[in-house]
């Protein structure tokens, strides 16, 4: 009631309300004075109810119109920055500026960073490209000086890189920096956002191509590449040879130095192409053995060329001209190649047909040895059969791999299976097919033995037995110095040095074959550049035939056998149920592995 009174109708101001009375016995000028108040304080502040006396000042605010011209404004900077960048990136005089990865691969999405540097044009790479709408895309980038094939860590970052590239412009595309989230693509999905390798050179989206400085310059001399040997080979497929449409070539390298691994990838990679329908090629330049025809006739002959070494990259794996090896097999031959190929619905290695197929594929169209040793295996198969059928005895091959390769049942995981089990396991596979119809009645069997031991041979529990191949041997220390014991003559160069073959095959031991103490393995730090492989010597590459000669004998000969008992843990075991056939050794059952409840696997991952 008090508030109405003291409010003016007449103005918007305020009056100041009247003073309050000073207590009782004093004035109000003593008042104040007595208790310190100075005069312009003397009235006492409104209470907080009230309103204030000083109006607040207006907040101004912007027009809406000016509001929108300024949002156009920052938008406008913002796509004039994009033009810009993708202006130079196709902007040929400025030089061929673009996106990649400039460091060693990422091990994690988070960790990688991509950076623009011309520098990248040198190095072998997945990059971000723009094409002609101005959208972003990405390709390989393998600059046509290099030699192939590519060093092997190299097609490994290419891989690796590939991977968070493509989630890169796929996240500039859908304005995500996830990609697309929550979508693992199948082992035949196409990326629209990739630009396959002859199309990116056609459109020259490449950073080496028309870079005239970029080849002028190039010495050939850093980072591993090979000098450039005359000018580029040419892409213009108007003319000249006619190229292959599509194409996979499988590398042999030499930094894999178990022979049963890349047999089996070969076969593999060879089924796919044909699953594919690809063009096939074998590159044998770095293998650690040697060369392709040294112990296999030549692979089946090509109606096209080879495209251009610059087009052949290890991945995406729909890219025309793919190139598989033993770095980049977790991609080819991964877990999305194992959703694809493995039959859902079925269980244990009926799942595997369909690769078994593949490897099948591959197997019957490149296992053909070379002519050194071509005319021994029919001869000796030829001796196993007439001799089956005049005994009346089942043919059974064993299998045995010691070495650096264990077992998988655990009992036994740190040593190896005992040798009596091999003979149990031949014995009720004798009992088991001894009375099939296309043998005679008389039970029994004859055990044709291969190892990479040379000491199992002479093993108790073998003394019946006979080698599965007798023309070529690998011998122990034991038996090499027993040889050279009373001879007066001078011992041969290997006797000389002693270079026996203890324990079955280990990689250290396959690597110091031939080679002097400082060249062990071509990753052990040796002091030579890590970027060129160390040369091999004459006798090193010579031992290491003999080595893989003798393993190709032994699995062309058990293939041919009517059982085979060995042990799944080891490829070879694995490769021999392939030679034998699907009917015979996984629907008879006359391949029999004897590590655990184990079953049939092309590779291990």
């Amino acid at each position: 009631m008090l508030l109405s009174s003291q409010r003016d109708p007449s103005t918007t101001a305020y009056r100041r309300p009247s003073a309050t009375p000073a207590p009782v016995g004093l004035s109000q000028s003593s008042a104040g004075q007595t208790l310190g108040i100075p005069p312009f304080l003397e009235t006492p502040p409104p209470s907080p109810g009230l309103p204030r006396m000083i109006p607040r000042p207006r907040k101004h605010f912007l027009p809406r119109w000016f509001r929108k011209l300024l949002r156009l404004l920052i938008w406008f900077l913002i796509g004039s920055t994009f033009v810009g960048l993708v202006r130079q990136l196709l902007s040929g005089k400025r030089g061929n500026t673009f996106l990649g990865f400039n460091s060693s691969p990422p091990q994690s999405p988070k960790e990688y960073e991509l950076v623009e540097d011309n520098s990248l044009a040198k190095i072998p790479a997945p990059v971000l490209v723009v094409d002609k709408e101005g959208s972003p895309k990405w390709t390989i980038s393998v600059p046509p000086f290099r030699t192939f094939p590519l060093r092997p860590e190299e097609y490994e970052n290419i891989c690796l890189e590939s991977t968070h590239i493509a989630a890169h412009v796929a996240g500039l595309r859908t304005r995500s920096i996830l990609g697309r989230p929550g979508h693992r693509p199948g082992y035949y999905d196409v990326d629209p956002d990739f630009v396959d390798v002859a199309e990116a050179r056609e459109a020259g989206l490449l950073p080496w191509e028309g870079n005239a400085d970029l080849m002028r310059n190039w010495d050939g001399n850093s980072g591993g590449e090979s000098q450039l040997k005359g000018p580029p080979l040419s892409w213009d497929r108007k003319g000249g040879a006619q190229f292959c449409q599509k194409s996979l070539t499988f590398v042999l390298e030499s930094s894999d130095a178990g022979l049963g691994t890349t047999l089996m990838a070969l076969w593999m990679a060879y089924g796919l192409a044909q699953e594919e329908n690809r063009a096939f090629f074998v590159e044998e330049s770095n293998w650690a053995f040697g060369r392709y025809t040294d112990f296999f006739a030549d692979p089946p002959s090509q109606a096209c060329q080879l495209p251009p070494d610059e087009e052949r990259v290890p991945c995406p794996h729909y890219a025309r001209h793919l190139v598989v090896s033993a770095a980049t097999m977790r991609w080819a031959f991964g877990d999305t190649f194992l959703e694809h190929f493995e039959i859902s619905g079925h269980s244990g290695v009926d799942r595997q047909t369909r690769i078994f197929e593949l490897a099948r594929k591959g197997y019957d169209a490149l296992f053909h040895l070379a002519s050194d040793d071509a005319p021994y295996l029919p001869q000796r198969v030829g001796e196993i059969r007439r001799r089956s059928e005049e005994d009346g005895k089942l043919a059974v091959g064993l299998h045995i791999r010691r070495g650096d390769r264990h077992p998988r049942e655990f009992q036994y995981e740190k040593s190896y299976l005992p040798l009596d089990r091999f003979t149990e396991v031949a014995q009720q596979i004798a009992k088991r097919f001894g009375k099939d119809e296309s043998l005679t009645s008389k039970e029994g069997s004859t055990i044709y033995l291969a190892s990479d031991d040379p000491d199992v041979y002479s093993a108790p529990e073998f003394v019946q037995t006979e080698r599965a191949q007798d023309r070529i041997l690998l011998a122990s220390k034991s038996t090499l110095e027993a040889a050279g014991k009373g001879s007066s003559t001078k011992k041969n160069k290997f006797i000389d040095e002693n270079i026996g073959w203890e324990g079955g095959f280990y990689r250290d031991l396959f690597w110091s074959l031939g080679q002097s103490s400082s060249h062990h393995s071509p990753h052990s730090p040796s002091g030579i550049d890590s970027h060129t492989p160390p040369p091999v010597p004459e006798l090193a590459l010579r031992l290491r035939g003999l080595v893989a000669r003798t393993y190709l004998l032994d699995l062309a000969v058990l293939g041919q056998m009517d059982a085979v008992v060995c042990t799944a843990s080891s490829v070879a075991c694995r490769l021999l149920a392939v030679m034998m056939g699907w009917d015979a050794a996984i629907t008879q059952g006359r391949w029999q592995n004897i590590d655990g409840d184990w079953h049939w696997k092309a590779l291990d991952w």
